[in-house]
């Protein structure tokens, strides 16, 4: 627990504008594209935290006597707007509103995903609040739609005829900002699906392991030299043999988890989650963890009916995006 808070201050350092320097701005450039793919692989929403953080930074950025480098014409022509003493309570309890629901969804995505780490949620922020420079980033959308809410809601002095403008203009842009939104997450939901099916290869890695399906095979018995530890055959049924191998590749102890074959069969996909439970050691998973750079190569087998053929694809476990790799056909 104090480590998430301790993230969250770090959060609100953020939020309060200390982006970082111009003058790395390159190196942050790089390194946001890191983290962005390590985003994906997480599997996690944050949209609703990024839009309330971006929210509540741009409108403490309204509050501050100086502009800083980097930031469009637009952005600064909105925050001038509402840098006027009389508006600062209004921008306060507005900033607080933001920063309150960015704090919930913080600690909604801590509670719902124990893979995300303090690390990972710090440089998500860092590099959302960096995407205030990119007209092209959801970060400048919310950064706009948030300015123009405060304008409209601040009780700021402007004549009708121009009030009245004003409204039809951002009604436009919120229009635009968010077709071009709904835009850029169809595209990145094709391309998450195209790394999911992984075509083109049996290897992939999936959270803490390179996993690789070394081939599928399917048999009406297993050829066990000790006779009495064959499953039973059951009328009707075969047996898909999976021969997988996986590394742990990170720097703790982790468990594996089978997961499922995934069968298209006349054009319909059938998944087969549950494993036979085989007593030799050259099937199985181990019941203890993983540890760190350890590799484990083993045989999975699924009881399934004797008329199923088809393309097999394996959907290793713990694996909140569904990544599949190819493990031949039957």
């Amino acid at each position: 627990m104090l480590e998430r808070i301790l993230i969250f201050i770090f959060c609100i350092v953020l939020f309060n504008g200390q982006v970082l320097a111009s003058s790395a701005e390159d190196k942050v450039s790089r390194d946001c594209i890191a983290i962005k793919k390590k985003e994906v692989g997480l599997g996690v929403d944050f949209g609703p935290f990024k839009t309330a953080l971006v929210s509540h930074a741009i409108l403490q950025m309204a509050m501050k006597e100086e502009q800083g480098d980097g930031y469009t014409s637009e952005l600064w022509e909105r925050m001038s707007r509402l840098n006027h003493p009389q508006h600062r309570e209004f921008l306060e309890t507005q900033a607080r509103i933001y920063e309150n629901n960015a704090r919930d969804e913080a600690v909604s995505i801590f509670q719902l995903h124990q893979g995300v780490k303090a690390d990972d949620l710090s440089q998500i922020a860092g590099c959302v609040i960096n995407d205030l420079r990119d007209i092209n980033s959801d970060s400048y959308g919310d950064a706009i739609i948030a300015l123009n809410r405060a304008i409209l809601d601040s009780g700021y002095d402007i004549p009708r005829d121009e009030f009245e403008a004003l409204v039809k203009k951002y009604s436009a842009e919120y229009e635009t900002i968010r077709a071009a939104k709904i835009k850029r997450e169809t595209a990145r939901a094709c391309a998450e699906k195209q790394s999911r099916e992984n075509t083109v290869s049996s290897r992939v890695r999936v959270g803490a392991f390179a996993i690789t399906a070394n081939g599928c095979v399917a048999s009406m018995s297993l050829g066990l030299e000790k006779t009495n530890l064959e499953p039973k055959t059951q009328v009707g049924t075969k047996f898909l043999v999976l021969d997988a191998a996986f590394k742990n590749v990170s720097d703790s102890s982790q468990y594996f988890y089978s997961g499922s074959l995934l069968i298209n069969y006349n054009g319909k996909v059938y998944d087969y989650s549950a494993v036979e439970i085989i007593f030799d050691q050259r099937y199985g998973l181990p019941l203890t963890q993983i540890n760190p750079l350890v590799s484990y190569r083993t045989k999975l087998v699924y009881r399934i009916p004797s008329e199923l053929s088809g393309k097999v694809r394996w959907r290793p476990g713990d694996n909140p995006k569904g990544i599949t790799v190819q493990c031949g056909n039957i």
